[in-house]
């Protein structure tokens, strides 16, 4: 993969394909969560999809937590300042990816409902990322059970009555991730 980038989409989908064992798929997971910021953005949604598939229970949390950190950084509209990219490339590059994400989250309650926790945990306003305030959308939207729809109802209405959820949020959402708006809303 490093001699031959442009083999790395391939490559990932062969590995998801194969029976790793959960050790093996944790490290590959990891390593793919450390190379995630300087991934050819269009490479971004086969990362995130065989980042989050799979995942083991006891791994769970430290791979949401490196999804939350860094395609806060990889998937930004500043991309399009370095000139490489146009505004209609990116909100697609950023709709696969959240694709991705609703995807695994509808195939596993376990992973929605520790995207779920792990946001909850985040006590402080300038910790939390577009991608909690847009991962709370994709949850109620993809959940039929209406407890769990209450529960991220009621986890929207405790983040904004904390302060946590501000509207400088909401604007970095909608700013950063163009995308989104197109995919959640289309």
């Amino acid at each position: 993969m490093k001699t031959e980038p442009s083999l790395t989409p391939s490559v990932l989908v062969a590995l998801e394909n194969l029976c790793l064992e959960s050790e093996a798929l944790y490290h590959i997971q990891v390593n793919l969560i450390k190379s995630l910021r300087k991934a050819p953005i269009e490479q971004v949604p086969v990362y995130v999809r065989l980042i989050i598939t799979g995942a083991c229970p006891s791994h769970i949390d430290e791979l949401i937590n490196g999804l939350r950190s860094e395609l806060a950084v990889c998937l930004p509209a500043s991309s399009l300042t370095q000139g490489k990219f146009s505004g209609e490339e990116l909100s697609t590059v950023q709709s696969l990816a959240f694709d991705k994400l609703k995807d695994a989250v509808l195939k596993s309650r376990k992973l929605a409902d520790a995207w779920l926790k792990n946001i909850m945990k985040v006590k402080n306003a300038s910790k939390h990322k577009p991608i909690d305030f847009v991962m709370l959308l994709i949850l109620h939207c993809t959940t039929t059970d209406q407890v769990k729809k209450k529960a991220v109802e009621t986890a929207f209405r405790t983040k904004i009555r904390a302060g946590e959820f501000n509207e400088n949020l909401v604007k970095d959402t909608f700013s950063t991730l163009p995308g989104v708006s197109t995919f959640l809303f289309s």
